[in-house]
């Protein structure tokens, strides 16, 4: 009986497992962005402003009656519907360092995505080799203590990997706040954006 019961649990080990681990993948592609391909992405700023990403170049569009359109270009170029916008220098420098700071945060949200997707899968392979030892355990005799410290081994080497990890995206968090904070700066120190009223 305690050998059926430890199989049953090895089963439901793996697909949990990958259930977790479509989970990640499946929240990171709707909380993190919307894509097509790593060239573009899309955000919501607030329910009246949406946020583009695409190869290089952000781009802002209001949701509201006249749809207009703000980009900071790779060359931190500061455009109001097409029309470029001259800058101060300290104008200039803001619109550098929010397109700087937005660009590494979205490199970085990617990267702890995907590595979230690889821890998952990880723990999808423990459960598959849980399974398997659990069954030949069944089947041959052999006791289940070895089986369980080695699980239980793995499985710590990725409970560290998923801490750290979480570690990662809390500093996101931390840069996606401070981020934001720049974007309204942004809005407010510019009046060719002040002026569109957006917030």
């Amino acid at each position: 009986m305690r050998r059926i019961a430890v199989v049953a649990i090895a089963l439901l080990f793996v697909v949990g497992s990958l259930g977790a681990a479509d989970e990640r993948t499946y929240n990171y592609h709707i909380d993190k962005c919307d894509y097509d391909d790593f060239g573009s992405h899309h955000w919501s700023v607030d329910e009246n402003v949406t946020m583009d990403f695409d190869d290089g170049t952000i781009v802002f569009e209001s949701r509201d009656y006249p749809r207009d359109v703000v980009e900071i270009t790779e060359r931190y170029e500061l455009l109001i519907n097409g029309e470029p916008v001259e800058l101060t220098a300290d104008q200039q420098r803001h619109v550098r360092e929010f397109h700087q700071a937005t660009t590494d945060l979205i490199a970085d949200a990617i990267a702890v995505g995907i590595e979230g997707a690889d821890i998952g899968m990880e723990g999808a392979a423990i459960g598959v080799k849980a399974a398997g030892q659990a069954l030949k355990a069944l089947f041959t005799g052999h006791t289940f203590e070895d089986m369980e410290r080695e699980i239980e081994r793995e499985a710590r080497k990725i409970e560290v990997k998923a801490e750290k990890l979480e570690e990662k995206a809390d500093q996101i968090d931390r840069r996606a706040d401070h981020i934001e904070d720049m974007y309204f700066d942004m809005f407010e120190e510019i009046p060719a954006l002040r002026d569109l009223g957006w917030h």
